[in-house]
């Protein structure tokens, strides 16, 4: 029997802050742009700037709050410039877009106008 995985909404703890919800948003809607970055460097093996845009978002994803998206990114970073294969770095690349899929902006149960 197989099962299904339904992936789980990941909202931003700052997601009803009124300060910071329209910048929760804004860096929800650019994150797709960003892992497209990195699938672009990934594919050249362009593994420096690969590790200065995954050190970008590590930033900013904790800034906005997204604490585990924040801990993907490093350990993308992190093996990009340690000495791991191609395929550890690729590996966390993978996890790090699965788990992009589940970022919403909001708060849950919450419609975004």
């Amino acid at each position: 029997m197989q099962m299904s995985q339904t992936l789980q909404s990941v909202y931003s703890v700052y997601g009803d802050d009124p300060n910071l919800a329209e910048l929760v948003e804004i860096f929800v809607s650019e994150l797709p742009r960003r892992v497209e970055t990195l699938q672009s460097h990934a594919e050249v093996e362009d593994w420096e700037s690969f590790a200065r845009v995954a050190h970008q978002i590590n930033g900013n994803a904790s800034s906005y709050g997204f604490p585990q998206l924040s801990t993907l990114a490093a350990r993308i970073e992190y093996a990009c410039r340690g000495s791991n294969s191609t395929k550890a770095i690729l590996q966390s690349l993978d996890n790090f877009i699965e788990y992009c899929e589940q970022i919403r902006a909001g708060v849950p149960g919450k419609r975004i106008a």
